[in-house]
């Protein structure tokens, strides 16, 4: 296993590096629940939280990490925002995990320029003196070595804590569990500025940014008419270009079980 180098993108990007290889492709897309894609359109924004709101422990388990041990002088700032996107334009398990009540707060999708998308996050980020780190996420390493890899003992441990810098820890916050290899997950990460409340809404005029934003592909027709009636008056005056989708119609709702993906796990200390 080799880490992911970091390599600053061409101009006119000045504060935009990216994670091992670039991401091709003119379109990214968000998932979200129908209440938070209304705030984002009518804010112009879109949010980037610390890890440590994340819901998966194995995705927050090194960013709440203890690095004293390991961590080199001078030091560099482990805090860091982010925000995940994927470039897979139908995800059925995305359209379940997003979904807050099928009846009044679905998922949606937005359909994001890349391009326009970076500008903005760069823009954001150098008003700060800010840095903006772009990679796909890593579903190569197994749950047991995400959960043990901080351990001297452990096979990956010289190769993501030996002279630790900055390309090892950004390295350790694109890994997520193959379980959720389906996401095609990519994160973008603000580092140089997180303020106490640990979120910001990042400005992002989506009369710029956006292609489209689909609607759940489990609702029925009355459903989707109601729904796309509220997207609509959050359109209004911001993205008049916008197209609102109508993805196929499920005849029923399948159900999913309850699991134990996000097993809590002990804060670990770097040895």
């Amino acid at each position: 296993m080799k880490l992911k180098t970091l390599s600053p993108f061409a101009r006119p990007y000045t504060s935009l590096i990216g994670i091992g290889d670039r991401i091709h492709g003119k379109f990214l897309y968000k998932y979200m629940p129908l209440s938070t894609a209304i705030l984002c359109l009518k804010n112009n924004s879109i949010r980037f939280r610390e890890p440590s709101q994340w819901d998966d422990p194995f995705e927050k388990i090194y960013y709440l990490a203890n690095y004293t041990n390991v961590m080199p002088n001078p030091k560099f700032n482990t805090k860091l925002l982010a925000c995940c996107l994927t470039n897979k334009p139908n995800c059925e398990a995305a359209w379940r995990i997003y979904t807050k009540d099928l009846d009044k707060d679905p998922c949606v999708q937005f359909k994001i320029y890349i391009g326009q998308f970076r500008k903005f996050v760069e823009k954001y980020a150098k008003s700060f003196s800010a840095t903006v780190y772009e990679g796909r996420v890593n579903y190569g390493v197994s749950d047991y070595e995400i959960r043990h890899l901080y351990q001297k003992t452990h096979r990956l441990y010289p190769l993501f804590f030996t002279d630790f810098n900055i390309v090892q820890y950004l390295n350790l916050m694109i890994l997520k569990r193959g379980y959720f290899e389906y996401e095609n997950e990519i994160r973008f990460f603000i580092t140089g500025h997180v303020p106490d409340k640990g979120y910001e809404d990042v400005k992002i005029p989506w009369s710029h940014c956006l292609d489209s934003v689909t609607l759940p592909p489990i609702t029925d027709i009355e459903q989707a008419q109601k729904f796309s009636m509220l997207l609509k008056e959050a359109l209004e005056n911001n993205c008049e270009l916008c197209k609102i989708e109508f993805p196929y119609l499920y005849t029923q709702v399948i159900k999913t079980k309850p699991n134990t993906l996000y097993e809590m796990i002990d804060p670990v200390t770097i040895e």
